[in-house]
């Protein structure tokens, strides 16, 4: 449910152990300001100090704020947050990026997507519909990012929205 632009429910994946759950976004949301304050705020009450950059326990945060998926605006926002390897010493940073992905989340019933821990196997989310599914991604290993897209928009439907990485 819809509630001042936020959809309600940041959703927690543990690669680790294919386990999820859910925050209610609108404890945070009071506090915070949009999908930045949001994200920073729970990457530091998740992340220990002491933690790597690439370490599992760093959380990789994918969040958007009250203004995506509003109808008025011509464009999205929307941010991956988490402490950077490429920053000396290694810091919390954020990368903004526009697009429908997003939207996307957000229509699916998530104002964040917090991902923690380590697959043993190649495995991608799919998210829709207020729930996440974990699901083998081998025959996608070893492709590019847009190879990845158009692979998975053929398997799932080509309104599906796609964040993907390369090799």
């Amino acid at each position: 449910m819809m509630s001042n632009g936020y959809a309600g429910s940041i959703l927690m994946c543990d690669l680790s152990n294919q386990s999820t759950s859910c925050l209610d976004t609108m404890v945070y949301a009071h506090d915070f300001l949009g999908g930045r304050g949001l994200a920073a705020h729970l990457y530091w009450q998740l992340a220990s100090p002491e933690s790597s950059a690439l370490s599992q326990a760093n959380p990789l945060i994918i969040v958007t704020g009250p203004l995506a998926g509003f109808s008025g605006l011509a464009g999205s926002r929307w941010q991956v947050c988490g402490r950077s390897p490429s920053t000396t010493p290694e810091s919390f940073s954020y990368s903004n990026l526009g697009g429908s992905w997003g939207t996307y989340l957000k229509f699916a019933g998530f104002d964040a997507l917090v991902i923690t821990g380590m697959a043993q196997s190649p495995i991608y989310l799919f998210i829709h519909n207020g729930i996440c599914e974990f699901r083998d991604a081998s025959h996608l290993w070893g492709m590019g990012a847009v190879q990845v897209r158009e692979s998975l928009k053929a398997e799932l439907g080509r309104e599906v929205r796609v964040l993907a990485i390369g090799p």
